[in-house]
């Protein structure tokens, strides 16, 4: 029995980080590609409008939210979240918020469709309403800008053939193996082709938004936004190679999944104006640390975020600990998060989240 039981605890092990332990071996990196400069559809409005796609069933947090909060602080653009049902959107790892409006909504009010649809992460690789979207918008003269695994639904919908793409550090011998007609980039946080957009992972989404932000309003826009947001530099320099998991990081994860009895609650109260940007990337951090999930807490049953995001919350019964909502500079809250998680958990948990992120601590803000 005392077998059986080892044998089940490791097998739930197994399950827990599988989607971590997939091949990491990357293709030597290659010069940067040539590529052709943003295509951006005459303007046929005022304003440009921005969709955010959401699928209801699962959506990476930060990937959708960080995106839409900067480009409503920035007040350049016209921005609206679009699910592809009615209901609230699951968010992963954490939060649940309210769209907009619903696909076939747009669809009917916006027979034009959108100047720029962005693409997150996605708990599926795409599904046929989120593909048939993505065509359809590009069709009309959208660009096509994915987050992070958002790349997948983008090339699902055959948007990236013949053009060069880049995703999660993690993703990208998958990606290269499905969907080879496309030129996936290493070392670099973003990259534009022409009427296409693509970031690394989860953290790009502050500076590419911000470079779309550049591309659709200029310069001196973006970076009035960046240093509201206290970001100096939104370039596309990065370093993939700082990222990879080794087994001393794997068996850390999978102890962190398997002591159940050391798993946490951790409560964000939250009112109305809260900062929608900051507290993504706090509820991604701890939610992404095999032993913590945060949770937002209002007595309402829903908050709205100074972006305009509706969050649905909860009361939780039992909570572990109890931690003020982040605000202010988005990735220097993100540190200040992993720096609390160190503390709480220790610094090879604080890197393993940061290595989910793609985010590079030794360049952060401190």
């Amino acid at each position: 029995m005392a077998r059986l039981f080892i044998a089940v605890f490791i097998l739930v092990a197994a399950a827990a980080v599988a989607p971590l332990l997939g091949s990491q071996e990357m293709p030597e990196t290659a010069p940067m590609p040539v590529t052709q400069p943003p295509q951006l559809r005459p303007l046929a409005d005022t304003r440009r409008l921005v969709v955010l796609l959401a699928d209801n069933a699962g959506t990476e947090t930060t990937d959708l939210l960080v995106p839409h909060g900067i480009l409503k602080r920035s007040g350049a653009v016209d921005v609206l979240i679009v699910a592809t049902e009615e209901g609230s959107v699951n968010l992963m790892p954490a939060l649940t918020v309210m769209p907009d409006m619903t696909l076939a909504d747009f669809n009917s009010a916006y027979p034009g469709g959108a100047d720029v649809v962005i693409v997150p992460a996605f708990h599926s690789r795409g599904t046929p309403a989120t593909t048939s979207f993505i065509q359809a918008q590009a069709a009309l003269g959208a660009m096509i800008v994915s987050i992070c695994e958002g790349a997948e639904p983008v090339a699902r919908a055959g948007l990236f053939k013949e053009r060069a793409a880049t995703t999660h550090w993690f993703a990208q011998p998958r990606m290269a193996r499905r969907y080879p007609e496309a030129q996936w980039v290493r070392n670099t946080r973003y990259i534009v082709d022409g009427p296409v957009m693509s970031s690394s992972g989860v953290s790009a989404s502050v500076p590419v938004t911000l470079k779309l932000l550049e591309i659709l309003s200029g310069e001196a826009w973006a970076r009035g936004t960046a240093s509201n947001l206290g970001v100096d530099d939104w370039g596309p320099a990065h370093d993939t190679s700082r990222f990879a998991l080794d087994l001393g990081t794997i068996s850390l994860a999978a102890g962190n999944y398997l002591g159940f009895w050391r798993h946490e609650s951790i409560e964000a109260k939250i009112a109305d104006g809260f900062d929608g940007i900051a507290l993504a990337l706090q509820a991604d951090a701890w939610s992404r640390t095999f032993r913590s999930r945060l949770i937002a807490s209002n007595a309402d049953g829903q908050a709205t975020s100074a972006e305009g995001v509706t969050f649905i919350t909860a009361i939780e019964p039992d909570v572990d600990l109890a931690i003020h909502p982040s605000a202010g500079a988005p990735l220097a809250a993100l540190e200040a998060n992993l720096a609390s998680i160190a503390d709480r958990y220790g610094p090879g948990t604080a890197n393993f989240v940061a290595t989910q992120l793609e985010y590079d601590r030794s360049a952060s803000p401190r």
